[in-house]
């Protein structure tokens, strides 16, 4: 082979060298690139962290919840259901603007709930109106039958004056549910804003005729029957007022609800059990109360509100079992054997009962309640002597007592003590006359002046 030939085949033997040489380094930036771009999309460099808390001034069963659903979001940072459960978690615990954060995260991870930007909205209903307004209509987009979204907007605009955009979410709100009474009281203030009395009448009254107990809707009938001059229509809607408890009117709102029954700070959770159980909900109430009993063996609260829910729910047995764990499990407290008293009260053993009366003022000796419940209880013993002597502690240790009071006139008006006997009844009538004891005790109240009277 001669010179120029090798050398023509050397080169182009180092020409093939060198484009391999160059393919392989291309295919390997570019399997670099793609592992970097994989290492971007995978790892949490550019990951939000949940905001940190303060739980100094926070209970230990409310620190123990917020920080389990943190730590839940540390582990999946990615996952949409830890950063909203965590909002859900810091929302009920009035961590406000922390929770914002993760609500605002779980909508980033998530785009197609609804429900992340409506409780986002929620939230920002009192402090960005605008703001709050942005999260409603984006929940309306990814939802457009979301009701609540809808007539929470509506409320912000009808705030706000905007009536004609109030009236359209309204009016769609019952094209799809004609019977909602919150989208008939909003229509019901739009007309008002606008003027027309008479149709605000016809849809407040529509309202209220669905859904009796609303301040809102009472009030604003109040205001048209006076305008339409008619006042004692005007002062029936005023009667109804004065029954109904002060405050906003508070729609039922589940998703809300939801969250707030996230709360594990003893005082709420036991409020709304009770709030549940005084409206007829007893069952729920009590079943609520079981729960948290379980999350919390410890809680005292818990255990005494869900036994005292048994006994008036006469649930006797199961009322004397969960008093009787609180007690072993809180041998010291006077309430828990008040309320077992009254369980074995109920039940007609009456020695039991006055034991467990008698272990309640001897934890605490100004229990002014013990004394009275000793009282009613040594009534039906048929020891009076020793009745009276603890109906007058209870009024020692609170003379504003009336059922002690009641009792005690009685049982003097039977000892033949009539002035002592007169002047307890009438502290009693004077401080509660609606007390059913107390409606006893003015027949004999009555009885008790003619007699006196005659002699």
């Amino acid at each position: 082979m001669s010179g120029e030939a090798r050398e023509l085949e050397g080169g182009a033997s180092q020409r093939d060298s060198s484009s391999d040489t160059r393919i392989v380094m291309v295919i390997s930036l570019v399997a670099l690139g793609f592992a970097v771009l994989l290492l971007f999309l995978f790892t949490d460099w550019n990951q939000v962290t949940p905001p940190e808390l303060d739980l100094i001034d926070v209970s230990t069963e409310v620190a123990t919840a917020v920080t389990q659903d943190r730590e839940l979001v540390l582990a999946n940072p990615n996952s949409a259901q830890a950063w909203g459960q965590l909002a859900n978690s810091l929302r009920a615990h009035e961590f406000g603007p922390e929770s914002e954060i993760c609500y605002q995260q779980a909508e980033l991870l998530d785009p197609q709930n609804s429900h992340w930007p409506y409780l986002l909205g929620v939230s920002r209903t009192y402090t960005d109106v605008e703001g709050a307004k942005a999260c409603y209509r984006r929940a309306i987009a990814i939802e457009p039958e979301f009701k609540l979204a809808r007539l929470r907007l509506a409320e912000l605009l009808l705030d706000q004056d905007k009536l004609d955009e109030a009236e359209r979410q309204l009016s769609e709100v019952l094209r799809r549910t004609p019977e909602d009474p919150r989208a008939q009281l909003g229509l019901a203030q739009a007309a008002w804003l606008n003027g027309n009395v008479e149709e605000s009448r016809r849809w407040a009254e529509r309202s209220a005729a669905l859904q009796r107990g609303q301040r809102a809707t009472h009030e604003l009938l109040s205001r048209i029957y006076y305008r339409l001059k008619d006042p004692p229509a005007a002062q029936r809607q005023l009667d109804i007022l004065n029954t109904l408890p002060e405050g906003k009117t508070n729609w039922d709102d589940p998703i809300v609800a939801d969250v707030l029954r996230l709360r594990r700070d003893a005082e709420f959770v036991t409020q709304n059990a009770q709030a549940l159980f005084d409206s007829g909900q007893k069952q729920v109430a009590i079943a609520e109360m079981q729960r948290n009993v379980q999350r919390h063996p410890d809680g005292l609260e818990f255990r005494a509100e869900l036994g005292r829910m048994l006994f008036l729910a006469d649930d006797l047995p199961q009322a004397a079992k969960v008093l009787d764990e609180a007690i072993e499990r809180h041998p010291g407290t006077a309430e828990l054997f008040r309320l077992r008293g009254f369980v074995y009260l109920r039940q007609g053993q009456l020695q039991p009962a006055a034991a467990c009366f008698r272990e309640a003022i001897q934890h605490k000796p100004g229990h002014a309640e013990a004394y009275d419940s000793l009282g009613q209880c040594l009534t039906e013993m048929q020891d009076t002597r020793g009745a009276i002597d603890a109906f007058r502690d209870a009024i020692r240790y609170d003379p504003t007592l009336a059922g002690a009071h009641a009792n005690l006139g009685r049982l003097l008006l039977d000892q033949g003590q009539q002035l002592d006997g007169i002047k307890h009844l009438e502290l009693a009538v004077e401080l509660y006359p609606d007390d059913p004891r107390v409606k006893q005790a003015k027949k004999l109240l009555e009885a008790a002046r003619q007699m006196k009277n005659r002699n």
